[in-house]
């Protein structure tokens, strides 16, 4: 019988020496697309941002800083959020941050359930203006991939492995 006890505390003792580990979220795609593939000096170039899928846990918070290249300038009078998206995102501030023209950062965290959508959601819309003097060739509008935050709504704020897509295109 004392075997039986001292074994029980034996494996009792190794589980609860076993460091437990969070779990994982999913991961997340982050999109952000342009309307031109194509550009010259002096047009317009509207980006639109999405996020894909997000695991059932939901969208707890997201804040990214845009990365816009030079010659290129956020019009802020275009920057556009869909009606309605602080509900669907179930955000807690009493706006979502936007990006504008010196600070292009975007914010966002839930208040209780969090946004947890199966479909593509863009939430987000902005407009740059391609400068006269800008620099020929390839370019893209990316994300600061060192200041991105994207978490689940869970209370342990698991982070998603957020995948970017950023925006490609080439000024002529």
């Amino acid at each position: 019988m004392k075997r039986i006890v001292a074994m029980f505390f034996a494996v009792l003792l190794a589980v609860l020496t076993v460091p437990a580990t969070a779990k994982a979220a999913d991961e997340v795609t982050l999109t952000i697309t342009a309307d031109k593939s194509t550009v010259n000096p002096g047009d317009t170039v509207t980006f639109t941002v999405s996020i894909g899928p997000v695991g059932e846990l939901g969208l707890g918070g997201l804040e990214f800083d845009l990365l816009i290249p030079d010659g290129m300038t956020i019009i802020d009078e275009s920057v556009s959020i869909p009606e309605g998206l602080a509900d669907v995102f179930d955000t807690d501030a009493d706006e979502i941050v936007k990006p504008r023209n010196g600070w292009p950062k975007w914010s966002h965290s839930s208040r209780s359930k969090g946004y947890a959508g199966t479909a593509t959601l863009q939430f987000l819309t902005f407009s740059c203006i391609v400068s006269q003097d800008a620099e020929l060739g390839e370019k893209s509008i990316d994300v600061n991939r060192d200041t991105l935050t994207c978490f689940d709504n869970s209370l342990d704020l698991n982070e998603y492995s957020t995948t970017i897509v950023p925006a490609a295109f080439t000024v002529e």
